[in-house]
C-alpha cells in the first residue's frame, strides 16, 4: 500500500508568528538554537498569559545528554505546549525530548537501534517555527541524533516526531541579524533532487520536490542578488522537507550523515554542496535518467552534467566549498578517514539499493572523486 504523509498544519506568510499569542494553556516551553529568534517569539508567548520557560540548544548536531536534559526540563515544568524555534538543532532536540518525556522508559540507544514504536503523545503539543537551516525538519517525522562514541549522526524515523503545526513567518527571518543563506539553499536543493529521483518517491512527492527547486531558482533574479528573499527560501525549505520525508533517503544524505563531524563543524548544506554534483556526474541507469529529467524540467539541457553544473554554480555563488579538499586540506588525513567513511555509508540499506554491486568500492570512489582538486 502506498502512502503520502503531510499530517501537519502549515501557517505561512508575514505575521503568522502572532498565532502563538492565541494559544491557550498553563505552561509553554520554548526550545531554541537562535537567541534572537527566541526573543521575538517570547514576545508573542508572553501575550498568552502562560508560564514561560526557555531551553537553549547549542548549534550543531544534537546529542543524547542534551536531549535527556531537555526531557528532564519537560518533566519538571510539565508544559502543554513546546515551541521549537530556529534551525535543525532546535527542531531535532524538541522532537526527541518530547518523545523521552512521553516515554521515559526509552534511552538514546533504544532510538538508534530501532524505530520508535507507534504511540500516542498526549501530554504536549509541538509547534515548529523554523529559521533557516532546519533541513525541512519543521514538517517531518525525522530527527538526527549525534553519537559521540562513533562520531556519527544517526537519523531516527517515527511519525510521532512530527510537529502538530509549523509557522513559516518571513518577518521573523528578516528581523534576525544574520542568516545562513547558502547552507539553506544547498540543503533544500539536495533534499529535493534526492526526493525527485528516489524509487520510493511517488506521483505526489515529486511535485513537492520540483516546486522547491523552481521556487529557489525563480527567486534568483541574478546571481548578484543576495541574500535570497526570505519567504521563497523558507517555502522551498519546507517543500523539500515534505518531499524528502515521503521518499527514501539517497546517497547524498547517507554520505553527509556518514561524514558529519569528521571534517570539523560543517553543516548539512555545506556537505551537500560537495557531494551532490559528484553523485550526479557519476550516476548511471535510472538515476542518470532522473537527473537529466530534472535538468530538462528546470529549463536546462537534459543531461546530468547540466544539473551538476547548476548546483556547483549556486554553491560557488554562495561561497560554499566545491570539493572535499577545501574542508580537509591534508590528503593523508583524508586517506586515513576514508575506510571509516566508506564503511559507514556502504552499510546503509538505502545505499545498497542504489549501488547493489561493488557497493563499498563505488562509495570509496565517490568520496575520492568528491575530494579531488
Amino acid at each position: 500500500m502506498a502512502e503520502f504523509r503531510i499530517p501537519i498544519r502549515i501557517l505561512y506568510g508575514d505575521g503568522t508568528l502572532e498565532h502563538i499569542s492565541g494559544l491557550r494553556g498553563d505552561r509553554m516551553l520554548l526550545v531554541h538554537d537562535c537567541e534572537a529568534a527566541c526573543r521575538i517569539a517570547q514576545k508573542q508567548a508572553r501575550r498568552t498569559g502562560m508560564h514561560i520557560r526557555v531551553f537553549s540548544v547549542p548549534e550543531g548536531p544534537v546529542d543524547g545528554p542534551t536531549v535527556l536534559e531537555g526531557a528532564k526540563a519537560l518533566m519538571e515544568f510539565k508544559p502543554g505546549w513546546i515551541i521549537a524555534i530556529g534551525g535543525h538543532a532546535a527542531m531535532d532536540c524538541a522532537k526527541l525530548m518530547r518523545i523521552f518525556y512521553e516515554r521515559p522508559d526509552l534511552t538514546p540507544d533504544d532510538l538508534v537501534r530501532s524505530d520508535i514504536p507507534r504511540m500516542k503523545l498526549g501530554r504536549t503539543r509541538l509547534i515548529a517555527v523554523p529559521t533557516l537551516g532546519s533541513n525541512g525538519g519543521e514538517a517531518t517525522g525525522y530527527a538526527a541524533l549525534w553519537n559521540p562514541r562513533e562520531c556519527l549522526e544517526q537519523v531516527i524515523y517515527c511519525p510521532g516526531l512530527m510537529p502538530h503545526a509549523a509557522i513559516i513567518d518571513p518577518l521573523l527571518l528578516n528581523a534576525l541579524p544574520h542568516t545562513h543563506t547558502g547552507e539553506a539553499v544547498l540543503s533544500a536543493l539536495a533534499l529535493s533532487v534526492e526526493a525527485a529521483v528516489s524509487p520510493e518517491g511517488s506521483f505526489f512527492s515529486r511535485p513537492f520536490a520540483m516546486q522547491a527547486m523552481h521556487t529557489i531558482i525563480s527567486s534568483t533574479i541574478a546571481f548578484s542578488c543576495l541574500p535570497f528573499p526570505s519567504e521563497p527560501l523558507l517555502n522551498a525549505q519546507i517543500l523539500s522537507g515534505i518531499a524528502h520525508y515521503n521518499a527514501s533517503p539517497g546517497l547524498c544524505s547517507a554520505m553527509v550523515h556518514g561524514s558529519m563531524g569528521l571534517f570539523g563543524c560543517v553543516s548539512f548544506g555545506t556537505l551537500c554542496a560537495v557531494y551532490l554534483p559528484a553523485i550526479i556526474r557519476r550516476s548511471t541507469g535510472q538515476y542518470s535518467e532522473g537527473y537529466a529529467a530534472i535538468a530538462s524540467e528546470l529549463g536546462l539541457k537534459d543531461t546530468p552534467e547540466a544539473l551538476a553544473a547548476l548546483i556547483e554554480e549556486y554553491a560557488d555563488m554562495l561561497g560554499l566549498p566545491l570539493k572535499l579538499c577545501e574542508l580537509e586540506r591534508d590528503k593523508n588525513a583524508f586517506l586515513k578517514k576514508l575506510p571509516r567513511l566508506t564503511a559507514r555509508v556502504a552499510q546503509c540499506g538505502e545505499v545498497a539499493q542504489i549501488i547493489p554491486d561493488d557497493t563499498q568500492k563505488k562509495v570509496e570512489e565517490m568520496f575520492r572523486h568528491a575530494y579531488s582538486k
